[in-house]
């Protein structure tokens, strides 16, 4: 290597070190010591932020640009993401409920997203429409990374052993040193530099491990096409439900779209002629890219059915997004296959624009002009004025203690609600969420008076035997929410007499005892009699061993509610007390 050379990788190396260290201090100031002095927490949140999205960026673009100009371009990046955090992030009192919301992640798709962009501007001979050159930064950053990080971590295992070492013969120069607080912060971030440093010089062996990285990828783009393929065949037998069940199907094919996009991408490489390949895996690749647009199309979709069933909340509005942005790609790459010749071009022409328009949708997510928590609140809140959601149905918590203030703005709107029929229950509610410390606490209270309604429903309509026992509600009350709701849905039909598809027996059936035994019969089916027999016995109902003496493993028969209800029963020993019903035999074991 030539003098020259030599001493500029040695300067490199040196500005890059010194760089790593700067960020590594720069984290412990932050997380050590101006943590614990500055109060405000958004302006503790937009220095966090800025200096973690500067350092990353420097580190990962000294190189390929000078350290002046890499110093430019993650200053225009860092600078302006972290001021649209900060500005976002006054829609919350707490920054942990902002952090929670996800909305950082926008601030992730600006902090990364532009760097390629950027640099290709600052190079002679490129520009930011350059493919070639956007597709070469792009994995490059992510390779020397990867590379960079990996040598951080076998450097940190051979300093523990080193470590351990020195402590058999009882120096601790290591354990010492690492125990001064700045110093794991500092080391760290000069061998990721100096790591930085070495892969950049390494450039002309990374190219080929980037190559065969990105031709390994390519040989799952087959599979893929067969396992989308063989989803999309089989739509039409099995039928859409099971992309209404929630947001995990939505989340696995918008992973899905994406996972395909990035194949698409990968096997097309920067130019017609480094695609190369086999002309049957460039058919693999477009077929590939006809089938994105249907899978974001179906992800979009059910966000859209959901939505309609249940409204807006962010995480929706954040799926929606996502989803929308792989209908654009999926769009995008559909139109340039069918237009047959030059259709790769246009491939790396719709990466390009996407590309700036995702980074465009993420700037919107952290300015005014798309406020989740706004928009989730004036949707739940407009449902439920508009009667297609009770009190019950009514995301409370999440408006009022995750929403930020606008949810908190929402809660006033509700509290001024006073001429809506659910008013009083509403505003009871709201005190109950208020006072509520944790989302638990509030979801148990809720279902403590979900319990109590379902309760006075079922003993309104089911007859109790003998007539109004005074017991019946303790009875009730040791059920789950889960049994009362069934058993309330059979109460709600009726049997072939007429009588409610449930009832309630008394019965003493342990004479040795003053044990009191009840057994509830109801009726989910026009052939299924569900029963659940209590025993009170220590001052509680408990469940007992409960069956069919004489017919076991049958069911009963339908009509033994009616039965019951008739009183058409009787009560006789065997070796125990049991119920003689309709030539049965039921008894609740000792």
């Amino acid at each position: 290597m030539p003098k020259e050379s030599t001493d500029n990788a040695i300067i490199n190396r040196a500005a890059l070190s010194l760089i790593g260290g700067l960020a590594g201090l720069c984290l412990y100031l932050l997380v050590d010591v101006i943590a614990d002095q500055l109060e405000n927490e958004q302006l503790f949140l937009f220095l966090v932020a800025f200096s973690g999205a500067f350092f990353i960026a420097v580190l990962g673009i000294v190189g390929p640009l000078s350290i002046k100009r890499a110093a430019l371009v993650a200053l225009i990046v860092a600078l302006p993401s972290a001021l649209l955090l900060f500005w976002a992030s006054l829609r919350f009192s707490h920054v942990s409920r902002f952090m929670d919301s996800g909305q950082p992640l926008a601030f992730g798709v600006l902090a990364t997203i532009p760097l390629p962009f950027l640099m290709a501007q600052m190079r002679a001979g490129e520009s930011w429409r350059d493919y070639p050159a956007l597709f070469n930064h792009s994995w490059n950053i992510v390779v020397r990374y990867a590379a960079a990080w990996l040598f951080v971590g076998v450097f940190w295992g051979v300093l523990m052993l080193s470590n351990e070492l020195l402590n058999i013969v009882g120096l601790e120069v290591i354990e010492d040193l690492l125990d001064i607080d700045p110093v794991p912060f500092v080391l760290t971030g000069l061998v990721l530099g100096l790591a930085l440093a070495v892969v950049h010089e390494m450039a002309a062996y990374v190219t080929p491990v980037l190559t065969l990285f990105l031709r390994l990828t390519r040989l799952l783009l087959p599979m893929v096409l067969l396992v989308v393929g063989v989803f999309i065949l089989a739509l039409p037998v099995r039928g859409l439900s099971g992309l209404f069940g929630g947001l995990s199907a939505t989340a696995v094919l918008i992973a899905m779209a994406a996972g395909a996009a990035t194949l698409v991408t990968t096997a097309l490489d920067q130019t017609d002629d480094a695609a190369g390949g086999a002309p049957v895996m460039r058919v693999f690749t477009q077929a590939l890219a006809l089938l994105i647009p249907v899978m974001a199309g179906l992800a979009a979709y059910a966000v859209w059915v959901r939505v309609g069933q249940y409204g807006w909340t962010p995480n929706r509005m954040a799926a929606a997004t996502v989803a929308v942005v792989g209908v654009g790609y999926g769009v995008l790459y559909a139109l340039a296959v069918v237009q047959r010749g030059g259709w790769m071009a246009r491939i790396r022409v719709a990466n390009i624009y996407m590309s700036l328009g995702t980074i465009g949708l993420a700037a919107l997510w952290l300015t005014p002009l798309i406020n989740p928590q706004r928009i989730s609140t004036a949707s739940q809140i407009g449902r439920f004025e508009a009667g297609k959601i009770d009190v019950e149905q009514l995301a409370l918590w999440k408006i009022g203690r995750e929403w930020g203030h606008a949810g908190k703005a929402g809660i006033e709107r509700l509290k001024a609600m006073k001429d809506h029929k659910d008013y009083a229950a509403l505003q009871e509610s709201i005190a109950r969420m208020q006072a509520a410390t944790s989302s638990y606490g509030f979801r148990r209270d809720v279902q403590e008076l979900d319990t109590n309604s379902v309760i006075a429903e079922i003993l309104s309509v089911m007859p109790i035997l003998p007539a109004k026992n005074p017991n019946a509600n303790a009875v009730l009350q040791t059920l789950s929410i889960y049994q009362l709701k069934a058993i309330n849905k059979s109460c709600a039909k009726n049997t072939t007499a007429g009588n409610p598809r449930c009832v309630m027996l008394f019965a003493q059936l342990s004479p040795a005892s003053d044990r009191r035994e009840v057994i509830i019969f109801y009726q989910q089916s026009s052939h299924s009699i569900n029963t659940k027999a209590l025993r009170f016995d220590g001052g509680e109902y408990r469940s007992p061993e409960f069956g069919n003496y004489q017919n076991f493993g049958r069911e009963l028969d339908a009509d033994v509610i009616d039965a019951l209800i008739q009183g058409e029963y009787s009560i006789k020993p065997i070796a125990m007390n049991a119920l003689h019903l309709n030539g049965q035999v039921l008894y609740i074991g000792p």
